[in-house]
């Protein structure tokens, strides 16, 4: 599958919604097609922060600064959230569309 994006993502605190908000501008900047875009968010929501990642590295080419998605130290300073779907839930009731 051909990739959304390319989105680089600093070592530095980067936090659930500003994973997602990246996601989302790259996506856009890249004219990706808006259906493909609202699958990543739905299924990046579904699961931890992890699993996030996880759906980000399978949806988007993570810059060489990225490597922080392999970083066992920054993964466990992350918060820990059971299911980001309950925090993201504006993103499918298509809040912020214009």
């Amino acid at each position: 599958m051909k990739k959304l994006a390319t989105i680089d993502l600093p070592r530095t605190s980067v936090n659930a919604f500003e994973v997602l908000a990246r996601c989302q501008a790259a996506a856009q900047k890249a004219g990706a097609e808006q259906a493909r875009m609202q699958a990543f968010l739905e299924d990046a929501v579904q699961g931890d922060y992890e699993h996030l990642l996880r759906v980000v590295k399978t949806h988007f080419e993570v810059s060489s600064a990225g490597t922080c998605l392999e970083s066992a130290w920054y993964a466990a300073r992350q918060p820990r959230t059971r299911n980001l779907a309950a925090h993201f839930s504006h993103f499918s009731d298509g809040a912020g569309e214009h």
